[in-house]
């Protein structure tokens, strides 16, 4: 449509350090990038990146199953190019609350759904937004997952 070529990618990473029993400290980084180019040689390119630092408490509500909540500062960014008009850059600061469920059916294979509210002020652009995550791991030994 509109002769217009689309194109993304992205990953994350993810860590969390135990630093008393049920707390841990987590950190993480995301980057997803998308780009748009038409017949005419004109290119779009913007990318999202999110990088996030907490604090989280779980607490075991069922043998495998464990509640968890978090409170994390996230600070978001979406530079943006476009061919013949040059760039534009800028992020803003949010704080989020997440509450959900993680579990273990099995010894190595572990799942989760989250729910979050996201709050942002001081911008015109971004309001407060509910997320959630939906996902999964599977756990090479008791640390590595």
């Amino acid at each position: 449509m509109y002769d217009v070529n689309e194109s993304g990618n992205g990953g994350y990473v993810r860590g969390s350090l135990e630093v008393m029993e049920n707390g841990y400290l987590f950190a993480g980084y995301g980057k997803a990038s998308r780009s748009w180019s038409n017949v005419g040689g004109e290119r779009l390119e913007v990318e999202i990146d999110q990088a996030e630092l907490g604090l989280g408490y779980r607490h075991a509500f069922a043998p495998r199953t464990d509640f968890i909540s978090e409170l994390s500062l996230v600070r978001l960014g979406a530079p943006a190019s476009l061919s013949n008009l040059g760039s534009a850059d800028g992020h803003v600061y949010a704080g989020k609350l997440m509450l959900g469920v993680r579990g273990r059916p099995v010894r190595n294979f572990e799942y989760w759904a989250k729910a979050a509210y996201l709050r942002v002020d001081d911008n015109v652009l971004i309001d407060h937004s509910v997320v959630g995550t939906i996902g999964f791991q599977y756990r090479f030994s008791p640390v590595w997952g």
